[in-house]
């Protein structure tokens, strides 16, 4: 069997086009025995299934999964280090065309059994681990730039046999911490997630335990690129005197805000603010004879971490949207 080399957190894409085809990748490991997750995604309506053998030639299954049609799934894998692994990738049975990105990305070293400091952990970065036994514990620290961050950090409990815990802890080291953002229990299955602001050249320690073994997955979203950096679109119709006004829901909003002008490029005052991120619509008190203009942006206010106090992001407006009331 010929394998092709993949490299760490960089995507390899691939197409079976027959039915039972398999294509197979090599993937080394370094110094240390580590924990890695294997994530395919699946683009095509056919599905793929992989597994992964630490030789090719005895085909010994460490363990194998199948991704549907246009689906994604991702494994935790604890890796020997200076190993060479092979992973299959396979048409799911009786399909062709199967279409795929592989990509594999290292979590963290495993030194020891107790509580460790992770690898550096990156705002826009999807990572996870596995607790080994119940009372287990894995530590990420995070050390922000020179730049305050908002961020939605989404815990999910993937298999821990039992319920986890995520806390975010503030200090310059691990002893020397208070608390930011504290957990509540999640069960198989469930998420939960918190947005706070992050503060500029500041180290923060994120910490997952369970009284249960499985894996988990952390995701670091970072809400200026998701809210600051967006804006809806809205429409808007005339009744009688009074203007219509819908706009599309914006994901990361906890509100939003109605603005209204006589001039397309005037100056623009708060009509109304609209307190729940579902709630995408709004009609107007009856207006004089003229022209208006209006557009919306997303809000959301987010807890600057450790400090009891808030900061309010919005979105970019919308395009101004022209009503004439007769």
């Amino acid at each position: 069997e010929q394998a092709v080399d993949i490299l760490l957190s960089t995507p390899v894409s691939g197409t079976l086009i027959q039915e039972d085809n398999s294509e197979w990748y090599a993937f080394k490991t370094n110094g240390f025995n580590s924990y890695y997750v294997v994530q395919m995604d699946c683009t095509s309506e056919t599905g793929v299934e992989i597994a992964i053998f630490p030789d090719i030639n005895k085909q010994s299954e460490s363990y194998g999964m199948v991704v549907g049609g246009k689906g994604s799934l991702s494994q935790t894998v604890k890796f020997n280090q200076n190993q060479t692994y092979y992973i299959r990738v396979t048409n799911e049975e009786g399909a062709a065309n199967g279409q795929y990105q592989l990509t594999v990305n290292e979590i963290r070293d495993d030194v020891s059994d107790t509580a460790t400091e992770a690898r550096w952990t990156e705002i826009e970065k999807v990572t996870g681990g596995y607790l080994e036994v119940a009372g287990d514990k894995d530590v990420y620290k995070l050390k922000v730039g020179r730049k305050d961050v908002p961020v939605r950090v989404l815990f999910q409990n993937l298999s821990v046999n039992g319920q986890m815990n995520f806390h975010i802890y503030s200090g310059s080291n691990l002893k020397d911490t208070q608390i930011v953002a504290k957990g509540q229990k999640v069960g198989i299955g469930a998420s939960k997630y918190y947005e706070v602001m992050l503060q500029k050249n500041k180290v923060y320690y994120l910490v997952a335990e369970g009284n249960g073994s499985g894996n988990y997955q952390i995701s670091f979203e970072n809400l200026y690129t998701k809210l600051a950096r967006t804006k809806t679109t809205v429409k808007a119709s005339v009744s009688g005197k009074q203007a219509r006004l819908t706009w599309n829901r914006m994901d990361y909003a906890h509100a939003y805000e109605v603005y209204v002008s006589t001039q397309k490029d005037g100056k623009y005052r708060l009509l109304s603010t609209i307190s729940s991120r579902y709630l995408t619509s709004m009609t107007t008190s009856k207006q004089k004879k003229g022209t208006y203009y209006y557009k919306v942006c997303g809000v959301a206010t987010v807890d600057i971490a450790g400090t009891g106090n808030t900061r309010i992001i919005r979105s970019a407006f919308s395009t101004p949207k022209k009503v004439v009331i007769k």
